[in-house]
């Protein structure tokens, strides 16, 4: 967590208020809910593959946040340290493309095979061109809390999503056409924390992910339409139950991101000291847990966000955001089922 940034950011402040899957009272009770009892058992009879480490990418690295694969296999990566977005060339060092800084970048997505940066101090969309630099933008809502917001936004090439949550404010998805054009409003009923998460695509449609709850959201005309995450396990689902039943003051984040891949959706685990990663199919139920070779315990080690890419032959790439205890960007391979 870097308590140095604005609250207005995304998901690097989600656990803000809530408490790091390894930073928490160890005397709490282990009881977990019916339904993450089997989920557990179903993780405990799930196969365990060690990645390929590929290399870290090489350059300069505050804060590292958000990471996606564009076309042909170009990675990109924002790092909202050094108001920066970089792409990583053919030697595998990163090369910062955007002449201008944006206040605080995220990836939000591809637009005509090119990027598109949220800046979420501004609350602004920018469409990259070709050499970097800014071809277009588009204004968010300025809806929710003036401070302490957390937003989101998603971007394709047919439309665009932006998300929005405030402990007092609830909150809100905005959708737009591919024009800019607002197009509809959905409120998010309950508490804030159960919508904390990036806005992301898999398999051709638009999810709203969750990273204090397995599941997420297929965003629609309403967001009633939610996935199950059957298989994902945690050390802190006790104390998500703890919370739940307010014996806890503040929900464990179990999840910083996720990101789909062909049918697959690959989901970051939070794990102290290493890198685990759960791999779902389309319905839901957990295929298999990745973890990176000779895994230790460290409770600094913090993950921010993933991406992956399917190579032919059914192997793929996976790339990994990472701000403690040595921030970088990290590129393994999985040779897949």
């Amino acid at each position: 967590m870097q308590i140095r940034l604005p609250s207005i950011l995304a998901l690097v402040l989600v656990a803000a208020p809530g408490c790091f899957p390894y930073a928490c009272n160890r005397t709490e009770t282990r009881a977990i809910a019916p339904a993450d009892s089997v989920s557990r058992a179903l993780a405990a009879a799930t196969p365990v593959d060690t990645l390929e480490v590929l290399g870290d990418v090489g350059g300069a690295f505050e804060h590292p946040r958000t990471v996606a694969f564009g076309p042909g296999g170009v990675l990109w990566f924002t790092d909202t340290g050094r108001n920066s977005v970089s792409r990583v060339d053919s030697t595998g060092a990163a090369t910062e493309s955007v002449p201008d800084h944006f206040e605080f970048p995220y990836l939000a997505g591809f637009r005509g095979g090119k990027p598109v940066v949220y800046a979420a101090g501004p609350r602004r969309l920018v469409g990259l061109d070709d050499d970097g630099a800014e071809a277009w933008s588009q204004p968010m809502p300025k809806d929710g809390p003036e401070k302490g917001a957390l937003t989101y936004a998603l971007v394709t090439d047919r439309g665009s999503w932006f998300k929005v949550l405030g402990e007092e404010f609830g909150g809100l998805i905005v959708a737009f056409d591919s024009a800019g054009a607002e197009t509809g409003r959905t409120p998010l009923g309950g508490a804030w924390w159960r919508w904390a998460g990036f806005l992301r695509t898999w398999r051709g449609e638009a999810w709203s992910l969750s990273g204090y709850r397995p599941l997420l959201h297929r965003i629609g005309e309403t967001l009633g339409d939610s996935l199950a995450l059957q298989g994902f396990d945690s050390p802190m689902l006790a104390r998500l139950r703890s919370f739940e039943r307010g014996d806890a003051d503040a929900p464990p984040l179990l999840t910083a991101s996720a990101t789909g891949a062909d049918s697959v959706l690959f989901v970051l685990n939070m794990r102290p000291g290493w890198l685990n990663v759960d791999v779902y199919g389309p319905d839901g139920r957990l295929r298999r847990i990745l973890t990176e070779p000779n895994p230790g315990f460290d409770k600094n080690f913090f993950p921010t966000d993933i991406a992956a890419r399917a190579f032919p032959g059914g192997a793929y790439e996976i790339a990994v955001t990472v701000t403690e205890p040595e921030a970088g960007v990290r590129r393994y391979r999985w040779a897949g089922f």
